[in-house]
């Protein structure tokens, strides 16, 4: 500063201005992430930071659709500047694991997803698109992925039917070839059908397997529509094939019978019933020897089964 004191005087003062820069301030990296996704901003190049958009520096945060932000930083001189982050949020798929289900116990469930562009993953161990059964009542998830890397995910309920137990035990498990035909045990509950060789209706014709061992199936659907099974083993001996000595099963003398039947190769106490092809019993007893003697006059002349234990034994009565 220059000034003049009285004629022909003057005098002059310096005064300093420092001129500081402006912080370099840095917003970060444009960022592209998927919906729902927590991001969290960090201004650099100042002391102190202030962004638009209520958001906070260094606090998470969860956008809602794309958006450009701006933090204005301020260094330890107070100088300020300022600097700009997009961020793109990215739709997620809409993902759909299809319409809960209630099925029979011990039906295959196929689940098929929906809504992904790269293939699906479940949980549980469930392939898409694959048949599995399951064992209990149970939540399933698949999670698909967008193509633009994007995942979202669904759930469907798989419960289970409740079903009666069914039962079938078949009491004659053995019968002699060329034997007549005979009604099989009956099953529980009742109301089913048997399937299997040799079955009509109710009734194992042996002359239609011939020998061998023919597993007899009862099924039973209940009202729900499921349908459960039990099955049991009849074999068919091929007596000219074997000994029946040998395989110290019963068998009778004389066949045809007139008046007497013996019955040999018994054990004791076993029921022994004489039953005609409509399924009626005729005579019915238990065994006190190993050899019993039947009295078999008063009978039609026909066809019979004599049934000891298990074992169906054909006789014709003259």
């Amino acid at each position: 500063m220059n000034g003049t004191y009285g004629i022909g005087c003057s005098g002059s003062t310096n005064t300093t201005v420092t001129v500081n820069p402006l912080p370099v301030v840095n917003a970060g990296l444009d960022q592209t992430i998927c919906l729902n996704t927590p991001v969290v901003l960090n201004g650099a190049g100042a002391t102190s930071y202030a962004w638009n958009n209520n958001v906070s520096n260094g606090v998470a945060f969860t956008p809602t659709a794309s958006n450009t932000y701006t933090v204005v930083g301020t260094d330890a001189n107070g100088c300020v500047n300022q600097d700009q982050v997009s961020i793109t949020v990215n739709a997620l798929p809409v993902i759909n694991a299809g319409l809960n289900q209630t099925v029979c116990a011990g039906s295959v469930v196929v689940l098929n997803g929906s809504g992904s562009f790269n293939g699906y993953t479940w949980n549980n161990g469930v392939a898409n698109n694959q048949g599995f059964i399951p064992l209990s009542n149970g939540v399933y998830y698949v999670t698909g992925t967008a193509a633009n890397g994007c995942q979202n995910m669904d759930s469907i309920t798989v419960n289970l039917f409740d079903v009666d137990p069914v039962s079938y035990n078949e009491t004659t498990t053995t019968v002699m070839e060329g034997s007549g035909p005979f009604n099989v045990a009956p099953g529980l509950p009742s109301g089913g059908i048997y399937s299997g060789p040799g079955i009509i209706g109710t009734s194992f014709h042996p002359t239609l397997t011939g020998p061998g061992s023919f597993y007899v199936t009862y099924s039973y659907t209940d009202g729900n529509g499921c349908t459960i099974s039990d099955s049991s083993l009849i074999e068919v001996v091929d007596l000219n094939s074997v000994d029946i000595n040998s395989l110290q099963l019963p068998w009778i003398s004389p066949n045809p019978a007139t008046e007497w039947l013996t019955l040999h190769n018994l054990r004791t106490n076993s029921e022994i019933s004489v039953i005609d092809l409509s399924g009626r019993v005729l005579i019915q007893k238990s065994t006190l020897a190993t050899e019993e003697i039947l009295n078999v006059s008063r009978l039609t002349p026909g066809m019979y089964l004599l049934k000891v234990g298990n074992l169906s034994i054909p006789w014709i009565k003259y």
